[in-house]
């Protein structure tokens, strides 16, 4: 009977976890500071700084998002998702995979925010999942002063609230296994 209990509740964690795992949107964030930034920025004195946040919708195929940033240097001209590419002529740097607000589009204030819905196709719907999963993504906000990037924050995960509660649960389970067998 233990066995078949133990059995029991190793699969309802599993299905648990499996039905959280596939779900269909990831949220995921990061703080900008010029320190992230690859090369580093002129900031002649300026402290500028940024928090962002965005959710792939992997069945819609979109990412919503939300950036705020202030202090910049200059006019901001440029706001993306790159991941970083190991053989990139400067470490650390990569292309863009999202756009938010693109070099053609009209320049933004020093201190501003940028929140909208992008459409993207399977292709950056996969990049996305692989480059979430190997941590080599990072939101980068551009200035006329400067062009590779003024802020950057490398970009987390942020884990469901589901998920929290489900750790927590298989946690318990795995006690509860671990002492019955004492």
């Amino acid at each position: 009977m233990r066995r078949f209990l133990s059995v029991t509740a190793v699969i309802v964690c599993v299905s648990l976890f499996a039905a959280i795992a596939s779900g269909a949107t990831i949220t995921f964030s990061a703080t900008l500071t010029p320190e992230q930034e690859i090369p580093a920025p002129v900031l002649n004195g300026t402290t500028p700084s940024g928090m962002a946040t965005a959710t792939l919708d992997t069945v819609a195929r979109t990412v919503q998002f939300m950036l705020d940033w202030q202090g910049l240097t200059s006019m901001a001209i440029g706001a993306h998702i790159h991941r970083i590419n190991p053989m990139a002529a400067t470490p650390g740097t990569g292309p863009i995979t999202v756009n938010f607000l693109m070099f053609t589009d009209p320049p933004m204030q020093p201190a501003d925010s940028l929140s909208g819905t992008v459409s993207i196709d399977n292709a950056t719907v996969a990049n996305l999942i692989a480059g979430l999963g190997a941590g080599d993504m990072y939101f980068n906000v551009h200035t006329e002063n400067n062009r590779p990037g003024e802020i950057r924050g490398n970009i987390a995960a942020v884990p469901e609230p589901g998920a929290i509660g489900l750790l927590g649960g298989g946690l318990v389970a795995l006690l509860t296994l671990k002492r019955r067998r004492r």
